[in-house]
């Protein structure tokens, strides 16, 4: 990083007073002296310094500590010129435009912002130097090899770049010593007085022979007599001087700044400029010179209120397979090619191929519009591609992979996909190929997927005309192509190219074959499970009735408000946003124990949702070809790095209550004679945080096998004998502390029956007995503040801006996030690349889902003896964890996914 740290009001000072008495104006009569030396110098800074990050800090308006330690500070000053503040608010809108950070704290001057940053980026090694742009002297003394002082030109004199060399020429004296020498000489613009009759010479010599303000006075018996007296009589406010005149670490006094001010590089990076804001205020103030220059350095035409469209692109539709071939003949050998398929559905698994389009070169295209009875020439064709080594670039490359491989052609690597690459670089932007290339390209589609069917009366998109879907189809690819070489060198940049290399995009392709696959569901069994429950409905439906004394709508929310808090006068808990009193599961929990009614309700929501969500949709999720449920793993959408599925939702597959285990019960083998194996990471998460903060406590419960949340209730409870409800509670603290739980929080968990202040002991106790939990939150959360993010032990990052909100929950939230994203991350990537090296030592074993911490296989019922160890060992050494916490694996086998005993495996060596 090349970071540059700019003094606001010293630039303005400066920019204002340097055209004397003829000030600039544009022709609305605005003095525009100070926004144009202001942007001068930014223009200059960035063209001679070339920063990666920059920022700029603004004095309080406020009364400094500085005031109230000696009144008569900066007194002299007179109050700045009406016309110089007139035109403030324009360099702040320039700043905002250029996306230039700004910091202001009450009470606080620049210099004390610009110490503190100055001072926290030289800590970190990827900063190679830190310029601080300011006249005033006081910043001198940070001067380092890595820290230089900027003084901006004045008049014809050129700007001044201070390396220690330079300090120790201008001033005569060491950065260090720059408080002791203001102290003696004093700082006639901050009207610090030092020591009267005291002058430079003297002053140096004295530090030269001395080295600091304390000894030249433990000196002072031996100085010369006048110098002496000069001295005695100057004592009080030569250290009154240095205390004011040191900028250490940010503190001074014992007035640290502010825990929200820290040098986070994500908030100082460089950016390009925001034009739509730009170039109006520019044209505004005139500044006609600087608007070129601006344009120029970001090498920027023009730009247009929108995102250009793609210029000049050649698209050809292909009408023979031999045309395809030639194609593909005259691409230079090492050209990626990208990809895209247009389809009959978002499932891939129930997608029909209308069309392939491929892009080898930034501008052209072409399509191949697919006929059922033409498939197979095509498919031909495309093989070479297909099984060559060439790159294959495609934005959610998985889902073309899915489709092209049900419909007979499997691509193989290696492969780049755009969407997941954007994923890894911030997990919680958007990742439509529209988005990424608005931002990353500034192009924007010419043909949206809504235009497809203008003035169609159906949604087919084998009615679309031909020469539309090639165009969009076409463009897909063609921009596909184009972000493939910028995300690329983004990912190698943050350093994440390895875990992109090495772990997401093989891990692609493995999810790939487990969509394909599928699992085997007994919809014999689902049907009788929701005969059953059907009939239980209506049993509770009939209850419910007579309770409440009449017939109603047991789903509707309004009749369910009326009967309890009307008829029956039930107390309100809350509101909904539009005023109703809420009737959902929550509410009625805290209701239980008002009336007989609500438990029959609570119980007939569970099976309702059973019923309805898991029953009819495990059912009509079965494939009509294969009989088996293919669920799509989504890889790019938790913040976390974790797995999810959709279509259908398999991670939600009940297990907390007994009514909702049975649908477990309808996974099953595919084939006689096939069993299901489980194997389940025990406690990761828990490990993983023992981990990281290195509390030697909880390391020492997992390397010696305990029972962690007995552990835990021992301590929290001071006894040997722990109950089952001590256990539960233990477990929802060691839980809920990764999380930042807060005393609320516990309170909620455990469902009453504590008290705030309670569970806020419990919580104390608990950082008693695990210290080292405590420093690695209260680190973690510091280490966010400064970078920006969280990362996983493989460098896996998630952005968390709102970590220096204002806003209390959102800081809170915040901070949860910093906390656990390590852990959750770590746990994540852990699975997934056990994932890759299981399917690796046992590719004949089918992987069928991922599910949280768990992994599923069918395998024979005879070869379980002889994976079940292999699959063990990979999944406890896929990761190593520091501080040598070991990791544990259960394996369970069954028939069914319900109905599982465990594995016996032979004893650890």
């Amino acid at each position: 990083m090349r970071v540059i740290l700019i003094d606001g009001m010293g630039l303005v000072y400066r920019s204002y007073f340097a055209f004397g008495d003829k000030p600039l104006r544009n022709s609305a009569g605005l003095n525009t002296a100070a926004p144009f030396g202001f942007l001068a110098t930014l223009i200059e800074l960035y063209e001679t310094l070339k920063p990666t990050h920059w920022g700029v800090a603004w004095d309080s308006a406020e009364p400094t500590f500085r005031h109230e330690t000696l009144a008569g500070y900066k007194a002299q000053r007179s109050a700045p010129p009406e016309e110089m503040t007139e035109s403030l608010p324009y360099i702040r809108r320039l700043l905002a435009a250029l996306r230039i950070h700004q910091a202001e704290v009450p009470g606080y001057e620049a210099d004390d912002l610009l110490a503190a940053w100055a001072l926290e980026a030289a800590h970190l090694p990827e900063v190679e130097r830190i310029w601080l742009v300011s006249a005033d002297k006081d910043l001198a003394q940070l001067v380092s090899e890595k820290v230089h002082l900027y003084r901006p030109a004045r008049g014809k004199a050129p700007a001044q770049i201070l390396d220690p060399a330079g300090v120790r020429d201008y001033f005569g004296v060491e950065p260090a010593q720059i408080p002791d020498y203001l102290a003696l000489v004093g700082d006639e613009s901050d009207n610090l007085p030092g020591v009267r009759g005291i002058g430079e010479k003297t002053a140096r010599e004295l530090l030269s022979k001395y080295g600091s303000l304390e000894e030249i006075y433990r000196h002072l018996p031996i100085l010369p007599k006048a110098l002496a007296q000069k001295l005695e009589a100057g004592r009080e406010a030569a250290f009154a001087t240095y205390q004011l005149a040191r900028l250490l670490s940010g503190g001074h006094i014992g007035r640290p700044l502010p825990e929200g001010v820290r040098f986070v590089p994500m908030l100082l990076r460089v950016q390009p400029p925001d034009w739509e804001q730009l170039l109006p205020l520019l044209d505004e103030l005139e500044f006609r010179r600087h608007k070129e220059r601006l344009l120029a350095l970001w090498k920027q035409p023009i730009p247009p209120e929108a995102p250009r469209t793609i210029p000049e692109a050649q698209y050809e539709i292909l009408t023979a397979p031999e045309k395809l071939a030639a194609f593909l003949q005259a691409l230079p050998p090492e050209a990626p090619v990208a990809f895209d398929t247009e389809t009959t559905d978002i499932h891939p698994m129930y997608a029909e191929l209308v069309g392939i389009s491929l892009s080898a070169e930034a501008g052209r295209a072409i399509y191949i519009p697919i006929e059922r009875d033409q498939w197979e020439a095509w498919r031909e064709a495309l093989r070479p591609l297909a099984e060559s080594h060439r790159l294959k670039v495609a934005h959610n490359l998985k889902y073309d992979w899915v489709v092209l491989a049900r419909h007979g052609l499997r691509i193989q690597g290696p492969f780049f996909d755009t969407l997941l690459a954007d994923y890894l670089l911030d997990p919680e932007r958007p990742h439509a190929l529209e988005d990424v290339a608005k931002r990353e390209l500034h192009l924007q589609k010419a043909h949206a997927y809504s235009d497809l069917f203008a003035g169609l009366k159906t949604k087919d998109i084998r009615k679309v005309p031909l020469e539309r879907l090639a165009n969009y189809a076409c463009q897909d690819a063609d921009l596909t192509l184009r972000l493939q070489k910028p995300l690329a060198e983004a990912l190698r940049q943050r350093q994440l190219l390895p875990l992109y290399e090495e772990v997401e995009l093989p891990l692609l392709s493995v999810l790939a074959e487990m969509e394909l696959r599928g699992v085997r569901i007994d919809a014999d069994y689902l049907r009788q499970l929701n005969a059953e429950y059907e009939k239980e409905l209506a049993a509770l439906e009939q209850e419910a009735h007579r309770l409440a004394g009449e017939p109603f709508n047991l789903n509707s929310p309004k009749q369910l408000a009326e009967l309890l808090f009307t008829k029956l006068g039930l107390p309100i808990q809350r509101k909904t946003p539009t005023g109703q009193p809420a009737t959902d599961e929550e509410t009625l929990q805290a209701l239980a124990d008002q009336h007989p009614l609500i438990e029959v309700l609570l119980r007939y929501r569970e099976l309702y949702k059973l019923r309805y969500t898991y029953g009819e949709g495990l059912l009509r999720s079965i494939h009509p070809e294969t009989g088996r449920v293919h669920t799509t793993f989504q890889q790019a959408v938790a913040a976390t790095g974790r797995l999810s599925s959709q279509n259908p939702n398999l991670q939600n597959i009940p297990i907390r209550t007994e009514a909702g285990k049975r649908f477990r019960r309808a996974f099953i083998a595919g084939q006689p004679g096939w069993v299901l194996l489980s194997a389940d990471y025990s406690q990761i998460e828990l490990r993983i945080a023992a981990a990281l903060s290195g509390d030697a406590q909880m390391i020492e419960d997992f390397q010696l096998g305990r029972d962690i949340h007995a552990a835990t209730a021992q301590r929290l409870f001071g006894t040997d004998e722990v109950t089952p409800e001590m256990r539960r509670i233990a477990k929802t603290v060691n839980f809920g502390i990764i999380y930042g739980i807060t005393a609320h929080g516990l309170v909620q968990r455990l469902g009453g029956g504590l008290s705030r202040s309670e569970a806020q002991q419990l919580i104390n106790q608990y950082f008693a007995r695990y210290p080292g939990v405590r420093q690695y939150i209260q680190a973690q959360i510091a280490r966010v503040e400064k970078l920006g993010y969280a990362e996983t032990l493989l460098g896996r990052r998630r952005y968390i801006p709102h970590i220096h909100s204002r806003n209390k929950a959102q800081r809170a939230e915040a901070e949860r996030l910093a906390i656990n994203t390590p852990i959750q991350g770590t746990a994540a990537d852990m699975m997934k690349i056990a994932m890759l090296r299981l399917h690796q030592r046992l590719p004949e074993v089918p992987m069928l889902l991922q599910i949280h911490d768990e992994l599923l296989w069918e395998v024979p019922a005879h070869e379980v003896e002889k994976v079940a160890p292999i699959i063990q060992k990979v999944m406890e050494t896929a990761l190593s964890l520091p501080n040598n916490v070991p990791v544990e694996v259960e394996l369970k086998a069954g028939t069914n996914w319900l109905e599982m005993t465990p594995v016996p495996l032979p004893a650890k060596s």
